[in-house]
């Protein structure tokens, strides 16, 4: 995946919905290493992906949910729940979390991020839920840029 979020086979942009949705779905990061696990009956291919540049998923869908759970659609259709203390700021303006079984960083789109902000408030330089819980802003390293 390059730095636009567009996936790239041997130099080629890769855009056919069936292909892209396979490669979503089967996402993982395992040790710092992003994979495609491909599944044949009992055998498992782990594809190696040479570089992630940007965020290979979104939530496209935020709902908060009681005691501070968020419920969350991704472009893969996958519904999911986490914790609103899971949501973390990378950089100035971008909110995300990593899949809780995959553990690839998702980024919320405008849709599901305007619902985020809409339950935060800025206190002293930094940002709170409205439950209390402090959002915490990400300080490692996500994409590894070529030299």
């Amino acid at each position: 995946m390059d730095a636009q979020a567009r996936w790239m086979f041997q130099g080629n942009e890769v855009t056919h919905d069936g292909v892209l949705a396979y490669f979503k779905a089967n996402l993982y990061l395992e040790n710092e290493v992003y994979l495609i696990l491909n599944r044949h009956g009992e055998n498992l291919e782990k594809a190696v992906l040479d570089s992630v540049l940007n965020f290979p998923l979104f939530a496209v869908s935020l709902a908060s949910g009681a005691a501070g759970v968020l419920a969350l659609i991704l472009d893969t259709h996958e519904q999911i729940q986490i914790q609103q203390k899971d949501l973390l700021f990378f950089g100035e303006n971008t909110l995300f979390f990593f899949h809780p079984e995959r553990g690839v960083p998702i980024r919320l789109r405008a849709s599901a991020m305007t619902h985020a902000m809409n339950e935060v408030d800025e206190v002293n330089g930094g940002y709170r839920w409205r439950s209390g819980d402090r959002v915490s802003i990400f300080s490692g390293t996500l994409f590894e840029y070529p030299e």
